[in-house]
């Protein structure tokens, strides 16, 4: 039941934040399930990442496909032309910012654009997928989606407080950080 204190503390934070967002046009985001580089998958209507999105105030870009693991193109991406991407494993982040995966250029997506191409944290495990941190996973991507709402400072005390509680553990600045971006330095 604790878990469940978690999820009740999670969503009511939300729902303060996504209550202010009714008469704002919705933000697209993109779940990249994988990318190696010569192939993207993206998760699509019916997933966990699609849920993840939909909870956070987004609409999934890919949401006209169902299902999970889906091989994209860049021209179908361009066509979507998402706000936000989240990357979920593959290729980190800071590659697609970057301009280093060969064959792909991001550039055109307004989520490069405006610098908004993250990695998905990793706590006990990859919060992209369901795990003993989801509740901080929807809390993270509302920070992500509206950072002017739920700021990073602001998040980043939720999620001490977290780990705290669930596993009592105090954060360093360097465990929070490792979290927060799995892949830096890659």
């Amino acid at each position: 039941d604790t878990l469940q204190k978690e999820w009740d503390r999670a969503r009511e934070r939300v729902q303060q934040v996504l209550a202010g967002k009714e008469n704002e046009p919705v933000q697209k985001g993109l779940m990249i399930m994988s990318n190696t580089g010569d192939k993207i998958n993206v998760r699509g209507a019916g997933t966990y990442g699609d849920d993840w999105l939909l909870k956070s105030g987004l609409e999934n870009a890919a949401g006209e496909l169902e299902g999970e693991n889906i091989e994209v193109t860049m021209e179908q991406i361009y066509e979507w032309n998402p706000d936000i991407v989240y990357v979920f494993k593959g290729l980190p982040a800071s590659q697609y910012m970057d301009g280093s995966i060969k064959g792909q250029d991001w550039s055109h997506v307004k989520a490069f654009q405006s610098g908004r191409i993250y990695d998905t944290p990793e706590g006990v495990m990859n919060w992209g997928a369901p795990c003993a941190d989801s509740p901080l996973m929807l809390q993270w991507l509302v920070s992500m989606n509206f950072p002017d709402d739920l700021t990073r400072e602001e998040f980043d005390g939720i999620m001490r407080d977290y780990y705290s509680r669930r596993y009592g553990i105090d954060l360093t600045d360097e465990m929070a950080d490792s979290i927060l971006n799995p892949n830096a330095g890659l």
